[in-house]
């Protein structure tokens, strides 16, 4: 029903409904009527097994296109859900300098799963090219925002392992440069 409601709102160019509409088809879409995405060529595929993967492709396709709409129009969950999608080719091919340019967006306006994403890969060999003094200014910047906002998973006790874990990969004058700029993007410094 919400997406009922929500996909003419999304469609008019409201980077709101976009985003929800967006969420919906990326998280909950395989609960969506198949009759929404049934065409004469889904229809034409052999086996219920190739109808569901070519129907979950064309939610993901929507998901991106949504999560698109509303991030050229500044919504910074969207932003975060371009990264993710990116990063892990959902709706689109993976392309992680787009993942990263995604996720510094949103993290520099205080996205906590985008600074920890951030994070995880730049001090990681996944395709990204390593930079700790970034990944570490990240891990302490979710760190903080972990510590104000209270996240169920992204817990303060979590960033602060991934911090320290980066921290003991990189110089201490890069680890200072790191807790200002983090000071500076949360206003709280730990």
């Amino acid at each position: 029903m919400a997406y009922t409601i929500l996909e003419p709102i999304a469609a008019s160019g409201s980077p709101h409904a976009q985003y929800a509409v967006g969420l919906i088809l990326a998280k909950r879409g395989a609960e969506l009527s198949t009759d929404m995405f049934d065409t004469d060529t889904i229809r034409a595929l052999d086996t219920a097994a190739a109808r569901d993967a070519r129907q979950k492709a064309i939610r993901e396709a929507q998901s991106h296109d949504m999560f698109g709409a509303a991030a050229r129009q500044g919504h910074i969950g969207a932003i975060f859900e371009l990264g993710f999608q990116y990063e892990r080719g959902i709706g689109t091919k993976v392309d992680i300098d787009k993942a990263l340019s995604m996720y510094r967006i949103a993290g520099v306006k205080n996205h906590l799963n985008a600074q920890y994403n951030l994070a995880v890969l730049l001090s990681a060999e996944n395709g990204a090219k390593p930079n700790l003094g970034e990944a570490y200014m990240w891990a302490v910047t979710a760190h903080h925002n972990a510590i104000k906002k209270g996240h169920k998973l992204l817990t303060p006790g979590l960033t602060d392992s991934l911090a320290s874990k980066i921290r003991t990969r990189i110089r201490h004058g890069n680890a200072v440069r790191a807790h200002r700029i983090a000071a500076k993007l949360t206003g709280l410094a730990v």
